[in-house]
């Protein structure tokens, strides 16, 4: 068998042919924005937008509008499974983005406190006798530390 080569303006005019069948065939005028925005015709968001978490807490997100489904990624720190964040051990910040179909984007950043874990007193419950004095002490968190005493009575 001889191939012979065809032209390019071939080629051009059959593609042109077949969208041209396509746009025909619609028998309803589409809208622009749905193939942008999602059948919804609403743009892309997520939530939560923006937050401060604990280290190793975790946030689950949600998307909307967009051409579902969805993908979730995180930069910066801590693990995404599916629409679940969880924040590392130590502070920082992270970017939460989704991702849909057709490649629009939404990003929620999330401030991570490492210092708000593992706050305590030290000790926790101390009987104390008329008189008598304690030494407490505070551990974990960011100070300064504010005291207070609470009695039964």
């Amino acid at each position: 068998m001889i191939r012979k080569r065809v032209g390019v303006r071939l080629y051009s005019a059959v593609l042109f042919l077949i969208v041209l069948g396509a746009v025909q065939s619609c028998n309803s005028p589409f809208d622009l924005a749905s193939l942008l925005d999602g059948p919804s015709g609403e743009i892309l968001t997520i939530a939560p937008a923006t937050g401060t978490v604990v280290a190793n807490q975790t946030v689950a997100f949600s998307a909307a509008g967009g051409v579902p489904p969805y993908e979730f990624s995180v930069v910066g720190g801590g693990t995404m499974s599916g629409n679940v964040y969880t924040a590392p051990a130590t502070s920082g910040v992270a970017t939460v983005t989704v991702t849909d179909t057709v490649g629009g984007t939404a990003s929620a950043e999330l401030t991570i406190d490492a210092g708000m874990i593992n706050v305590g007193i030290s000790p926790s419950f101390q009987s104390v006798y008329t008189g008598g004095t304690v030494q407490f002490s505070a551990f974990g968190g960011t100070g300064p530390f504010v005291f207070a005493i609470e009695t039964d009575e």
